[in-house]
């Protein structure tokens, strides 16, 4: 029997010494291409700081200087002013002269133009490679008259005060007014008027004469919207009904504002009472005398009232 062979054994190659290794690297960056990069980081770490002290200055440059013409807004309505940007630059103070390349600028811009009255939303700005300053803007839109007893005040669909001044006497009769208001704005334009009363009259005239488009409340010969009495101001303008009255003095009881959770028809169906009435009749007036036009009921489609001469003529209200 033959016997096994020992094994013999294999022994590990033995790891490259640090002077082994240190050498291989030596070989492999002895070449041309790892020696010419070396040398331009060197080079570009040694004379960077010279070269940013005596590269020209873009920032200061009169080709990136901020210019009115140059600010693209979104398209706005009629009613808001000429010279709308200068003047929203002028009240930030932000110099036409600024840099485009500010990295605060688009941050300042966007917060300028927030503060402006007319603005409800600054959607976005964007500074363009082609030097132009685009603005995507959400604007204000004038819905409601509100008399008072200092004159006429414009707000927006939500009781936004507007800038009184943007108005020339001729445009207060274009929007659908508010009577019986007892409180005066305590803010500057852009602020809310906080009365409920006029909260809801606005949500109101916002529904009859949407974006002062007026052939409705023209149709139904209407002179303004009637406020109720006496009104809380801490109320919600939810719980507020109010009235209409007709260029004749006919009163239309309405009720709650468009929105409210009210056991009221819609506002839709409101209306379809209010054009049914007048394909019957012809108009609001009547020569028997006063009446109030009740639209408010689901259990009859229009009722009506008989009121003193002296409640036609005040077109005071006393729904609530």
């Amino acid at each position: 029997m033959a016997k096994a062979k020992p094994r013999t054994k294999q022994r590990k190659p033995a790891n490259p010494s640090r002077l082994a290794r240190l050498g291989s690297f030596l070989v492999a960056s002895y070449r041309p291409k790892a020696i010419f990069l070396l040398a331009v980081s060197v080079a570009a770490g040694f004379f960077a700081p010279y070269l940013i002290r005596h590269l020209p200055r873009l920032d200061s440059s009169p080709e990136y200087a901020l210019r009115a013409d140059d600010i693209v807004v979104s398209a706005p309505h009629d009613w808001i002013p000429e010279g709308f940007v200068a003047s929203v630059l002028d009240s930030a103070d932000i110099s036409e002269d600024q840099s485009l390349l500010d990295e605060n600028l688009a941050r300042n811009l966007a917060e300028a133009f927030a503060r402006e009255a007319w603005v409800e939303e600054v959607r976005r700005v964007e500074i363009g490679r082609d030097r132009k300053v685009r603005i995507d803007l959400k604007y204000r839109f004038p819905t409601l008259m509100v008399e008072t007893t200092r004159g006429d005040y414009p707000v927006d669909a939500s009781g936004i005060l507007l800038p009184p001044e943007d108005f020339q006497p001729v445009d207060r009769h274009r929007f659908p007014r508010v009577r019986n208001i007892r409180t005066l704005p305590q803010g500057a334009p852009g602020t809310a008027w906080r009365d409920p009363a006029v909260t809801g009259a606005a949500r109101l005239a916002s529904y009859l004469a949407p974006r002062g488009d007026m052939d409705r409340w023209k149709r139904f010969e209407l002179a303004a919207i009637v406020a109720p009495e006496d009104v809380d101001s801490s109320a919600s303008p939810d719980r507020l009904a109010f009235e209409l009255i007709t260029l004749g003095g006919r009163r239309i009881a309405w009720g709650h504002a468009p929105g409210a959770d009210s056991l009221e028809p819609s506002p839709d169906q409101k209306v379809g009472r209010l054009e049914e009435y007048l394909r019957r009749l012809g108009s609001f007036e009547e020569p028997q005398g006063p009446y109030l036009i009740d639209i408010r009921h689901f259990d009859a489609t229009i009722s009506l009232q008989r009121i003193d001469q002296a409640d036609a003529d005040s077109g005071v209200s006393s729904q609530r």
